[in-house]
């Protein structure tokens, strides 16, 4: 039995509904037992680094992993290429209804063609440590063409502005409009319209632990263990299971200790999808992303720019709110 569940046990009875719920998991904290994913070690495990993009927007001309491959230590060094064959789509899942966006907007799990951002995984290296693979990730030649870039959202919608996405027609992902009540009705009655331009700069959240996965597959029963530091276990089963071609049955994924999410842990990423490299080596693999990979590579709130109108009645009731 586990600490948690053992404090679990020893607490009160008491009634959930209506009740403040004592906390379990403090004890273990706090005494420094917590265990983490970067804690668990398997036997015979092997360690990942990814090759990023150092260019905002590039296309790929080629890959040169020979010396990489050739460190000592060095188990594989791979690229979406290797990996296509072993997945269902070079894509990771949508995680939410088709209904919301248009087209394919979900990340590669390595990049193909073109890289879209600074942190882009082109490929993975799998070595005997963590120390090995960053030495012969760096080894690994990126050909690539440099296109132009845009970054900021109001001038990415413009009709002469560079493409994301060069396989896109333009930037806009998708557009929504909703109204509710007569708005056009309470602005003409209004006795004053105050309006503003409202700018929400992007922001990250930075756990004190990062991202991190480590699997292990069972080809004799054929079920691959995730544990993984998410916020979202179902989502990262789904997808995983999805993206490999196996009964969700067969998947299991395990939530340690996680040290901080902040949303940030809210989806599944290209890195967990690496579990098919696990798969394919017959190794527990782990990765754990440094503090620079979470800067570059994870997600952020999105930036927000807001032209807004507020209908206000005479006594300073507000009416409506407008805007775009």
């Amino acid at each position: 039995m586990g600490l948690h569940a053992s404090v679990a046990k020893s607490l009160p009875a008491m009634t959930r509904l209506g009740s403040r719920i004592a906390r379990v998991e403090d004890r273990a904290l706090l005494t420094g037992e917590g265990r983490f994913v970067d804690d668990i070690q398997l036997s015979g495990m092997l360690e990942c680094a990814f090759v990023r993009s150092t260019f905002a927007h590039a296309r790929i001309k080629g890959v040169d992993m020979e010396a990489a491959r050739r460190l000592p230590g060095v188990i594989a060094v791979l690229d979406i290429g290797d990996l296509l064959p072993h997945l269902t789509s070079p894509r990771l899942p949508l995680g939410f209804s088709l209904e919301t966006v248009e087209g394919d907007v979900t990340p590669f799990v390595l990049a193909k063609d073109e890289v879209c951002f600074v942190g882009e995984a082109i490929a993975v290296v799998v070595a005997e440590n963590r120390y090995l693979a960053e030495d012969a990730a760096a080894l690994v030649e990126i050909d690539c063409d440099v296109l132009p870039v845009v970054s900021d959202p109001s001038k990415a919608l413009s009709t002469d502005a560079p493409l994301v996405h060069t396989e896109k027609i333009n930037n806009r992902v998708k557009r929504i409009e909703q109204s509710y009540g007569d708005v056009e009705a309470a602005f003409n009655r209004a006795s004053h319209i105050s309006a503003c331009s409202l700018r929400q700069e992007r922001g990250a959240a930075h756990p004190i632990e990062g991202r991190g996965v480590v699997a292990q597959y069972d080809s004799l029963e054929d079920r691959l263990t995730v544990w993984s530091s998410t916020q979202m276990s179902h989502e990262v089963r789904a997808s995983l299971a999805k993206m490999l071609d196996l009964d969700e049955e067969r998947v299991r994924v395990v939530v340690p200790d996680v040290g901080g999410g902040f949303g940030a842990k809210f989806l599944t990423y290209p890195e967990e999808a690496g579990s098919r490299v696990r798969a394919m080596l017959k190794r527990p693999l782990k990765w754990v992303e440094d503090r620079r990979e979470h800067f570059l590579s994870s997600i952020q709130a999105r930036m927000q720019l807001w032209d807004m109108e507020i209908a206000i009645d005479e006594a300073g009731r507000i009416l409506a709110v407008r805007g775009r």
